[in-house]
């Protein structure tokens, strides 16, 4: 018996009413290869650690597994260590960005975590699981595995990507939710980014190259849901219309179908054309964001938000250029937009924040758009993580949380000037934004113990996701 636990994130409006999909993914490509697994999902229903475990144990299973990201790790490593407590013998296993690379800093913490899953968990979770059950005698042979050999974290060797998605069982169609439970869903295209930002683990989890599901598959999903009045859908891709011939498929078919539908997505600036637009708003479109990170041409080429060599931003230039002609678009069209941007960005100098600063007051004043404000985390796996004595920065673990790393000393300018600027773009948008960087805002789980009850907050969100898909 297999129990995946979709834990609450550290950030309370991270947490939201649409099942796990990453997690549901392997849960039906469990069951399909006849491995028993149950899914917890206690985003949903949140109780105390020690009521989850209880639960959990009920099932008696063999191995408990966990996608860990740096914002949960810290709840993550509480729930294996009680755990543990009550049964030494079952085997707890994570998987996700930040078991991929960051394996060592788990197996050497005293987290009470026996594997790390690196890269896609599907196939790696199941020989694993055979493993446990006698079937697979060697953990060696398991590619993409990491785990203790002795005291010293060891991995095995790194498993290919998985070609065809549609291999892996819909979770929706194999009705691995009680969708009573939810009010919206994520849907997904695929898996992969061509870019290469260099704070975004997502192509370095998933490759470079996109691989998709087919059309067909999505939209039988959509109708699925759509007759489970499921009309509120979240397409999870970094970059929905990454290829024209996907989007224009799938909004084919939506446009057959004519349902009463209202969807966000997330995209690129260079991969929407007002056509794409006219004909996503026609299907439902209500709320488009988008990968700002910085106003000025200098440090989108310093990120590489739009390229990896070459000389001069004129690039960069253009790239920036092309913001205020889709924001037209979208007022024009009446659909929500919100962009996305990171303060702290190597060599990023307060002059640089302040004409994203003002940028972004410009295009919230002229256009209605919103903005979320990040600043920046050296996530293991990505290049500003490895490279940030290169960008002059200092990074420290926190002894306390171990994950996620934070910055402790910026390229070109303070903690406390950051805060600063943070604080002149709270909006009605607020609940985006952080109240402090991360190595401050990290203090509300310090007291979090097997009795704690997660805090999550989470109806101000339900309200402002109502907002928007009523509009």
């Amino acid at each position: 018996m297999i129990a995946l636990v979709n834990v609450p994130n550290k950030t309370p409006f991270s947490n939201s009413r649409q099942p796990p999909l990453g997690m549901g993914y392997i849960c039906s490509f469990l069951r399909s290869n006849k491995a028993e697994c149950d899914l917890f999902d206690l985003a949903v229903f949140p109780i105390s650690i020690n009521k989850a475990v209880d639960l959990i144990l009920q099932t008696k299973p063999e191995l408990v597994g966990f996608t860990c990201y740096e914002t949960n790790y810290f709840i993550i490593r509480e729930f294996c260590k009680q755990i543990k407590r009550q049964d030494p013998n079952i085997k707890t296993v994570i998987g996700g960005p930040t078991s991929t690379f960051a394996y060592e800093d788990i197996l050497n913490d005293e987290s009470h975590v026996d594997f790390c899953v690196l890269g896609e968990g599907e196939q790696t979770l199941l020989e694993l699981w055979q493993n446990i059950n006698g079937n697979i005698g060697d953990l060696l042979e398991i590619k993409g595995l990491a785990f203790r050999h002795g005291d010293t974290p060891i991995k095995t060797a790194q498993r290919p990507l998985i070609k065809d998605l549609d291999s892996i069982p819909s979770p929706y169609l194999s009705e691995i939710y009680d969708m009573k439970y939810y009010d919206s869903a994520y849907i997904t295209n695929g898996r992969g980014c061509p870019k290469q930002c260099i704070f975004c683990t997502g192509s370095a989890l998933f490759g470079h190259t996109v691989r998709f599901h087919s059309p067909e598959r999505i939209l039988e999903e959509i109708d699925y849901l759509y007759n489970l009045n499921i009309k509120n859908f979240l397409f999870s891709d970094d970059t929905v219309t990454i290829s024209r011939k996907q989007i224009n498929s799938i909004l084919d078919g939506l446009e057959k179908r004519g349902h009463d539908i209202s969807w966000h997505a997330q995209t690129r600036i260079d991969q929407i054309s007002k056509e794409m637009l006219e004909r996503m708003k026609k299907v439902g479109l209500k709320f488009l964001s988008f990968g700002l990170e910085s106003a000025d041409p200098f440090i989108l080429k310093t990120i590489k938000k739009v390229r990896t060599h070459g000389e001069g931003v004129q690039l960069e230039e253009k790239h920036l250029q092309k913001f205020e002609v889709v924001f037209q678009w979208l007022k024009d069209l009446k659909i929500l937009g919100m962009v996305g941007v990171i303060l702290g960005n190597p060599y990023e100098s307060t002059k640089h924040l302040e004409k994203t600063i003002n940028y972004l007051k410009k295009i919230e004043r002229k256009y209605g758009i919103k903005h979320a404000i990040n600043v920046l985390v050296p996530l293991t796996g990505t290049e500003v993580f490895k490279k940030h004595r290169e960008f002059q920065m200092v990074i420290k673990k926190d002894a306390n949380f171990l994950l996620p790393y934070k910055i402790k000393k910026f390229s070109a300018t303070s903690i406390e000037e950051i805060i600063e600027f943070r604080k002149k773009l709270l909006t009605d948008y607020s609940l985006f934004v952080w109240n402090e960087p991360w190595d401050k805002s990290l203090s509300v789980f310090e007291k979090i113990t097997e009795k704690s009850r997660f805090q999550l907050s989470r109806e101000t969100y339900y309200d402002f996701l109502r907002r928007d898909f009523e509009k």
